[in-house]
């Protein structure tokens, strides 16, 4: 915390210093969830009332070098202590139909791209867990191409990306080496259409805690995907007060750890009493082929969300989630149910109640 808000107020010195534009935004979240036992968690949520405070927190810094030249620095933090680089890239406007981005920049696959790491910039408490935290990585270091021509666009890029994720008993890290990717779609305002692909070679390392009473060891294993491809396609229509979310995805390769996800949702949401909006949305994984995460779960979601300013943004989730387990021999020799899970899974049918608060500065 002490991190993130030296950084804050470095960086808001730097706005009067440099002319710099300077973007605080978080998330603070309340969560509980229905499962039987307190010793197991679901996407870090257990049967106590859990606060996150920060939760997804960072600074955005934007310049524009010249009429034509901007860039971007983002730093981010998922548990408002460890700072990590987000975004530092320089995007070139090279005329008025074609721009040119270089660095470390976002992976521009889904509908919320552009704004994944920002919770008040998109409609849920959090994207869609089936499809959003199976294929995860969030930024890439490289270069991309964007050309636009009347409501169509075609984006290319590629380079090599890096990340790692924790959770409770487990964690991973990705290198992906040469991620090349091409989006095509149509984006007219009120209607955005698009279909992606993507390739790249990822060196996967994992890590887990295997818990047995008092006694925790740690295990380690590693792993190359030669033939990775992601194909995934999306909708966002906004019509009137109303507005439809849609995605799919699915990916393939020859790695019994990571041999095919296959995932999609739908969102339905309306405005209403000018500041007011409602969602209900269906998440579900449709195939999963894995030895280090076989369980699959479908979640419906009601979500009422109420705008206090252009600023902040209030969110409150109702969560029903449909886990179902399955097993498979995992690559340290056990039995795994979840993401290299050495504690129980959830099982079953559970309950999550969720509230926060969302801003942007």
């Amino acid at each position: 915390m002490a991190q993130l808000f030296l950084f804050f107020v470095l960086s808001s010195l730097s706005t009067f210093a440099f002319g710099v534009d300077v973007n605080f935004f978080g998330q603070a979240r309340l969560s509980e969830s229905s499962i039987n036992s307190s010793k197991i968690t679901y996407d870090g949520v257990g049967n106590q009332l859990t606060f996150t405070g920060l939760e997804q927190a960072g600074i955005r810094l934007t310049e524009n070098v010249d009429d034509l030249t901007q860039a971007v620095l983002q730093v981010i933090s998922s548990d408002a202590s460890h700072l990590r680089l987000d975004l530092l890239q320089i995007n070139r406007n090279l005329n008025k139909n074609m721009r040119l981005r270089l660095g470390l920049q976002r992976m521009p696959n889904w509908l919320v791209s552009e704004h994944i790491q920002v919770a008040a910039l998109y409609p849920w408490i959090e994207p869609p867990k089936e499809l959003y935290d199976r294929m995860a990585l969030r930024s890439f270091n490289g270069a991309s191409f964007d050309l636009t021509v009347d409501n169509f666009y075609a984006t290319t890029f590629l380079g090599d990306a890096s990340q790692n994720f924790e959770f409770d008993f487990a964690g991973y890290s990705v290198k992906a080496h040469d991620v090349t990717g091409l989006k095509l779609g149509f984006d007219n305002g009120a209607v955005n259409f698009f279909v992606s692909g993507m390739s790249a070679r990822p060196d996967v390392t994992l890590k887990a805690s295997n818990v047995s009473g008092k006694n925790v060891s740690l295990l380690a294993h590693s792993f190359m995907i030669t033939d990775y491809f992601l194909f995934n396609s999306g909708v966002s229509w906004f019509f009137g007060d109303n507005m439809i979310y849609a995605e799919y995805a699915s990916t393939r390769s020859s790695a019994r750890e990571y041999e095919h996800f296959e995932s999609a949702y739908l969102t339905y949401g309306r405005k209403f009493l000018e500041k007011f909006t409602w969602l209900a949305t269906y998440s579900t994984d449709l195939d999963v082929r894995s030895t280090i995460a076989p369980s699959a779960s479908a979640t419906y979601s009601a979500e009422l969300n109420y705008q206090l300013n252009m600023n902040n943004l209030l969110k409150f989730s109702l969560k029903h989630v449909d886990f179902k387990e399955n097993r498979a021999t995992g690559p340290f020799g056990a039995t795994t149910s979840g993401l290299l899970n050495m504690a129980a899974s959830p099982g079953g049918n559970f309950n999550i109640i969720s509230a926060g608060w969302a801003f942007i500065f």
